[in-house]
């Protein structure tokens, strides 16, 4: 369980997870604690041992020893657990013995550790590789897409929008430097003015290629200033 390695999605640093430190150690330890492969456990009941079995992306979960391990009070891990779950990172089956936490996509996002550790290994068939590469270019096309969207002062016209997005793939920019032109062209003269009028559709902004363009800020001169 504690091998290897977990794959970290850069877009993490958009979402609001991110944005709560205590949230972000929550969401890497459940990362961290899940199997890998299928495995049976023996679990301790009230009436003897019983064994459970833990699928690819899920773990016993206890909020005592979570907090231990966290260095958190109990409340406030079974908190973050559940906003998680609200966020729709993952699921928690709770009986009376035992709770288990099962990530929610993790085939499409993580290494499949089964397949070994060489190359040849993990890219398995030729087919099945270009299927799988596919997925994942499809998945982080979605993805992407709708951190753009959601980034977007103007929501008009979404299906060109995405047909935009989809086009300029070759030539965009990494999400962090297309978000950071957003960020401060939202603050330019043009885009404040006569409540956002002058902004462009998202479609027309993307063909464009504006994540350029020069941006010329609403500066706000002191009282008393000449």
């Amino acid at each position: 369980m504690y091998r290897g390695f977990i794959k970290l999605w850069r877009k993490t640093q958009y979402s609001a997870v991110f944005q709560n430190e205590g949230l972000l150690k929550v969401f890497l330890w459940c990362l961290m604690r899940a199997a890998y492969k299928e495995s049976f456990i023996s679990v301790s009941t009230g009436r003897g041992v019983s064994e459970v079995k833990l699928s690819p992306g899920s773990f016993l979960f206890g909020r005592d020893s979570a907090a231990k391990e966290l260095h958190m009070p109990p409340t406030t891990v079974w908190k973050r657990m559940m906003k998680l779950k609200n966020l729709e990172f993952c699921d928690i089956e709770s009986n009376s013995h035992l709770s288990i936490v099962s990530i929610k996509n993790w085939n499409t996002y993580q290494v499949d550790q089964e397949k070994g550790d060489s190359e040849r290994d993990r890219q398995g068939t030729g087919k099945e590789h270009k299927e799988e590469v596919k997925k994942d270019k499809n998945n982080t096309h979605a993805s992407d897409f709708l951190i753009f969207w959601k980034a977007y002062p103007k929501k008009k016209s979404k299906l060109d929008a995405e047909k935009a997005w989809k086009s300029m793939r070759e030539k965009r920019p990494p999400m962090d430097v297309l978000l950071s032109a957003l960020e401060r062209q939202k603050e330019s003269k043009d885009w404040l003015k006569e409540s956002g009028k002058y902004i462009p559709f998202p479609a027309t902004w993307l063909r464009a290629g504006s994540w350029e363009d020069e941006t010329e800020i609403e500066t706000i001169k002191p009282k008393g200033s000449w």
